[in-house]
């Protein structure tokens, strides 16, 4: 079992695209909506009270984005990019460990197959909780080092869990 914690980190690059494209997109759409609903005659402020909601809905769903996700000893710890909130799960809540080639089907899953060289593009961890956890090797730095230590902390568990979906 190891004794330091392990992380998968989002890349670098995405964490700088994601600040930036959510920066632009949900402000501007918030604050441009908003400064349409106040400033725009009656039929015009109606868009702008649809674009400000477009923007914070993006917001909303955009604020769920991981900084990274990291196993130490029995604690899954998951850090939110922009809010910096941290959510702990204990390992033994995890209720299914699913390839994320099963998640995912169809042509797009043939056409990333290929252009990756990989059929499995990470993991989804299912808790009793209900809540889905996804490290996706294209998205996070040392997915495969968490998942090893996940399966040593889970140790006979790991093939049960495996077979759950």
């Amino acid at each position: 079992m190891n004794s330091t914690p392990v992380r998968a980190r989002l890349h670098l690059g995405i964490v700088i695209f994601a600040s930036l494209a959510s920066f632009c997109l949900v402000g501007g759409l918030t604050l441009g909506g908003a400064a349409i609903v106040m400033f725009a005659p009656y039929p015009r402020n109606l868009l702008g009270g649809i674009l400000a909601l477009v923007g914070l809905i993006i917001g909303y769903f955009v604020s769920g984005t991981n900084r990274y996700i990291e196993l130490d000893h029995d604690i899954i710890s998951e850090k939110r990019l922009f809010t910096g909130q941290r959510i702990e799960h204990r390992v033994e809540e995890i209720v299914a460990i699913v390839p994320l080639i099963n998640v995912v089907g169809g042509a797009a899953t043939l056409a990333m197959d290929a252009l990756l060289g990989t059929t499995n593009r990470g993991f989804l961890l299912r808790f009793e909780s209900g809540k889905k956890l996804a490290l996706i090797r294209g998205d996070f730095v040392g997915v495969d080092d968490f998942m090893l230590a996940l399966k040593d902390q889970l140790g006979t568990r790991w093939a049960e869990l495996g077979k759950t979906q």
